[in-house]
């Protein structure tokens, strides 16, 4: 598994195949277009090579997951930008 940063792990995860990030606590695996995001084995967020990111599962709402998830979609960018936690899962924020 590539070790990585919150900037880079989708992208590594597209060149690896997987990698993690934060003493592993963040995980992405890189399958058929999307790389899946997890934090502490939660699957968080999806993201296609386009930018898209689909949301998964809100996990705990925890500021780790919170700042996470605006830092990884801001380091891989995309077509479609940053975007955030509450973005994602408004209805559960």
């Amino acid at each position: 598994m590539k070790q990585s940063n919150l900037t880079n792990l989708v992208i590594d995860a597209i060149r690896h195949g997987d990698a993690s990030a934060s003493g592993r606590k963040w995980q992405a695996s890189y399958t058929d277009g999307i790389v899946s995001v997890y934090h502490f084995s939660t699957h968080l967020i999806d993201v296609t090579r386009g930018g898209i990111v689909t949301p998964v599962n809100p996990g705990w709402g925890s500021t780790t997951d919170r700042c996470g998830i605006r830092k990884i979609t801001a380091g891989y960018n995309g077509h479609e930008g940053s975007v955030g936690y509450r973005e994602l899962f408004e209805e559960v924020a």
